[in-house]
């Protein structure tokens, strides 16, 4: 699930309102393109916020998160670093294939120009919100087959191994066997 431009409602609130929403249920597996991470991130290098705000933020998703963990939630961070060389690469690539036209946006070019300050902003949204409970994962992309097969092998490791408690028993379990054994 991806999210865009907060909507009037979710203006009207705590940037992690719109996140808050879609809270994994138990069992669940969910999966957040960028998420609150893009409102210390574009936020930031479009100086809509100031930094004190952006240091809030940070403190408010390592809260989140450390929540959502402590409540079983197994929370895997992923940055698909992509070089610079590449994404051009792409964009250009975008403008020759038909069937890659709708992946054009033409923001992506202007958005290339804070390059540099995404970079940064990334580095110190890593920096300050990696955790034992919530650890950032950075996977090189500019080799698509290499990033898909180590995302992949992320996820399913995870899923191999969900070190989950087993659900409790809604009867008791010696008063059910001796039920039935006498059946």
């Amino acid at each position: 699930m991806g999210f865009g431009k907060p909507t009037e409602e979710g203006m009207k609130h705590d940037f992690l309102w719109r996140i808050r929403k879609h809270d994994p249920k138990p069992g669940h597996v969910v999966a957040l393109d960028r998420s609150h991470y893009e409102d210390v991130l574009i936020q930031r290098v479009h100086t809509w916020v100031d930094e004190d705000e952006i240091d809030r933020r940070f403190e408010a998703i390592k809260d989140y998160e450390r929540e959502l963990a402590k409540s079983g939630v197994h929370i895997i961070k992923v940055f698909l670093h992509l070089s610079k060389k590449a994404q051009k690469e792409n964009l250009l690539e975008r403008t020759e294939r038909e069937y890659k036209f709708w992946k054009y946006d033409p923001s992506d070019v202007e958005e290339r120009a804070y390059w540099d300050d995404y970079m940064a902003a990334y580095k110190d949204a890593i920096r300050c919100t990696d955790a034992y409970h919530a650890p950032w994962c950075v996977i090189p992309t500019d080799n698509k087959k290499y990033a898909r097969m180590a995302l992949m092998f992320l996820i399913v490791d995870v899923l191999r191994h969900p070190d989950l408690p087993w659900p409790a028993a809604e009867c008791d379990p010696e008063t059910v066997r001796t039920r039935i054994e006498e059946s």
